[in-house]
């Protein structure tokens, strides 16, 4: 989802929500009393995307909104960063 456009439960059911930081707390909490799940991302807790969606990511742990954790593990970049965590990808 790209900036400007607008987030609905049908049209994102699942998605890694901490980045989209245009998003205030008022819109996390409609989006998922409309059902849409969240999914968190490991490395965004870590700070793979930056301290902004760091404090994002730990901010929405805290209101209680994710219903699942990723990896965003898509290639060997990402899996030589989760192994400096400790993670084995």
């Amino acid at each position: 989802m790209k900036q400007g456009q607008i987030a609905t439960a049908t049209s994102c059911r699942a998605w890694t929500t901490e980045r989209y930081l245009y998003l205030d707390m008022e819109r996390y909490h409609s989006l998922k009393e409309a059902g849409a799940l969240f999914q968190r991302n490991v490395g965004s807790l870590e700070g793979l995307y930056g301290e902004a969606v760091s404090v994002r990511c730990e901010a929405l742990l805290a209101e209680g909104l994710y219903d699942t954790l990723g990896t965003d593990l898509h290639n060997e970049r990402y899996a030589d960063y989760f192994d400096s965590f400790g993670f084995k990808a």
